[in-house]
């Protein structure tokens, strides 16, 4: 399974949980953020079952990183122009002669793609990626639909328990459902609240 969007019918039960969400919302960018976050998680959870586990992909990504600040170094120590004369074979002797400008061989989008992939792999190698343990919901879907909880939707991270222990409330309904909708499956109230009780 993976994910794109929100059916209509998740995104207004999801609408639904509550009925006093603060002035001003912007839902287009909620659901958008939220939408996000689920592409997100799926994209990191393929890629690291087709590329391998997270610490020889982090090995990677810190070898790219030497390579390229390496290249920035090396590069930094060439002469900042080349003489015109040296690529123009045609200019007859005593022609003037004028200076070109080096090129700007700046590579710092390709540094800070890296460096954003190597700080999820970090993250990644805190817990071991088996049976229950998976940073990467943790820390790429929990964490972001509870910003966007706390954050946009203005709620807090709070629930209650019926009387016979059992939490629910809007934001264990909040989670079930978009949990629900972009993994497939949900864990029950009690697994939702233990999710909370992580990141109060």
């Amino acid at each position: 399974m993976t994910f794109t969007a929100f059916t209509e019918e998740d995104w207004q039960a999801i609408r639904s949980v509550r009925d006093d969400w603060p002035d001003g919302v912007d839902w287009s960018a909620v659901r958008q953020k939220l939408e996000a976050s689920g592409r997100w998680y799926w994209t990191v959870t393929v890629s690291r079952k087709s590329h391998g586990p997270p610490a020889k992909i982090r090995k990677r990504l810190e070898r790219l990183l030497q390579q390229i600040r390496n290249l920035q170094i090396e590069v930094k120590s060439l002469p900042g122009y080349v003489l015109c004369f040296a690529a123009d074979p045609l200019l007859k002797p005593g022609a003037p002669v004028s200076f070109k400008p080096a090129p700007d061989f700046s590579f710092k989008p390709q540094e800070q793609w890296l460096q954003d992939w190597l700080f999820i792999y970090e993250n990644m190698g805190r817990a071991p990626i088996s049976g229950r343990s998976d940073p990467v919901r943790d820390l790429l879907l929990y964490e972001s639909l509870l910003e966007q909880w706390v954050g946009p939707l203005g709620g807090k991270l709070a629930y209650s328990r019926r009387l016979d222990g059992t939490p629910y409330g809007p934001l264990i309904d909040f989670l079930t459902i978009t949990l629900k909708a972009i993994l497939g499956e949900a864990p029950g109230p009690h697994g939702i609240a233990k999710i909370i009780e992580r990141y109060r």
